[in-house]
């Protein structure tokens, strides 16, 4: 009898890269990517399993004062969203631990900022220049 190959959830996905990571001293984006294309997720289970591997930049959601006053009556383009991403670093502390190192920790939040403030843009109607 053949053994039948268990399929993996969202949620196995997840920790199969966060064990990597610890295992392997591995990039959890790397191990994340892998297992949603060999899980054949469809986009609702893959950003469920980004939610779980990434949403441990911190306990609780938090603002940005910094990056809110970067971009507070500056006009809507390329150097206002850049400069909002990266004052994001003056409001967070993130640490180093089997999860995720720091410095990822912080080109995540970078990133994150700028496409949510690009998207937040873009709900609104406008475009960034």
């Amino acid at each position: 009898m053949s053994e039948e190959k268990r399929v993996q959830g969202a949620r196995d996905i997840a920790l199969d890269a966060l064990m990597q990571v610890e295992r392997a001293n591995a990039w959890s984006d790397e191990g994340l990517r892998r297992g949603i294309t060999r899980g054949g997720l469809d986009s609702r289970d893959a950003a469920l399993a980004a939610r779980i591997a990434y949403g441990v930049a911190g306990p609780v959601p938090m603002r940005a004062p910094s990056a809110e006053a970067q971009a507070n009556g500056r006009p809507v383009c390329r150097e206002t969203v850049d400069a909002f991403a990266q004052a994001v670093l003056q409001d967070i502390h993130p640490r180093d631990s089997w999860r995720a190192s720091k410095a990822f920790r912080e080109h995540i939040a970078v990133e994150l900022a700028r496409r949510c403030l690009i998207r937040s843009i873009e709900l609104a109607g406008g475009a960034v220049k």
